[in-house]
């Protein structure tokens, strides 16, 4: 879900950006942050693809929805914002929202629901990204399977050949056989 926050806010910023520079910067590298390290957690083989780490992603993502409303909730009402806002996860009652699909929903839903349907609607974008990075990674890591079977194929025959050679006890056909860099 962290790919689908940040990738939004890096392209669509609306009211994530305030009066102040500091803030702005902060934002914005935070948010580049999160999808680079999430793209990087897609496609390094750090983490297993399994049904399991989705389900508590999920988990994780509906818990910082919680905390983000409590935020949301907590600084509107402390009288800190001077007029700004203060919109985590485009979740508070307080603000309209600022991104497509999202802002529709916002005005003809009540907000209950409107929460309801934006936890839904992230969660199946999640499944999606989930589904699409597993399906290109299983056809990378077919491609990665066959070239590792072509140097499997390689270095087998070459040990093979070596242990003929030695077999033999032709010393000379074995330095003709091994590569320099092993010598």
């Amino acid at each position: 879900v962290t790919i689908l926050g940040s990738f939004m806010t890096i392209i669509i910023p609306g009211d994530c950006l305030v009066s102040d520079i500091l803030i702005n910067i902060h934002t914005m590298w935070l948010h580049l942050g999160g999808f680079v390290v999430s793209l990087y957690l897609l496609f390094s083989n750090e983490l297993e693809f399994k049904k399991d780490n989705l389900y508590g992603a999920i988990k994780i993502f509906i818990e910082f929805v919680a905390i983000a409303m409590i935020l949301n909730i907590g600084i509107y009402n402390s009288g800190v914002l001077n007029g700004e806002t203060f919109d985590m996860f485009y979740i508070s009652p307080y603000f309209e929202k600022t991104l497509p699909v999202f802002m529709d929903l916002y005005k003809i839903l009540p907000y209950p629901l409107y929460l309801i349907c934006y936890v839904i609607i992230l969660t199946i974008g999640a499944i999606v990204v989930y589904n699409v990075t597993k399906f290109i990674k299983s056809r990378f890591n077919k491609t990665k399977i066959k070239r590792d079977k072509i140097r499997l194929s390689i270095k087998s025959s070459f040990l093979s050949s070596l242990l003929y050679t030695v077999s033999t006890k032709n010393t000379s056909q074995i330095k003709k056989a091994v590569p320099k860099e092993l010598l």
